[in-house]
């Protein structure tokens, strides 16, 4: 079977199965922009019920881990921010005047 997706119009492409195994749908898009918002109403038209208990899920697990990580440290805090390092500037020698 020939590759789909080497006859699309751009180079910002994809092809999935249709409804039968001797089906193929094609999209492409002329950004790469574009594409990925087709992958992303893909993905809401297929999980769409889901996404918002996956959201409302994920964003319970890291605030109880965020949580948990402020009871549990009774050192220093867990992330350190680096100390600034403060450098001179950058001298460079001056080149040699040519002779006239």
């Amino acid at each position: 079977m020939q590759n789909l997706i080497t006859k699309a119009p751009s180079e910002f492409a994809m092809a999935f199965k249709g409804s039968t195994t001797k089906e193929f749908k094609c999209v492409s898009s002329d950004t790469e922009e574009d594409l990925l918002r087709w992958f992303q109403a893909l993905r809401v038209v297929k999980f769409g019920d889901k996404i918002p208990e996956n959201r409302a899920t994920v964003l319970l697990e890291v605030t109880q881990e965020m949580e948990r990580m402020k009871t549990k440290s009774d050192g220093p805090p867990l992330i350190r921010s680096p100390k600034p390092v403060l450098r001179k500037p950058l001298q460079l020698p001056t080149p040699p005047s040519k002779p006239m």
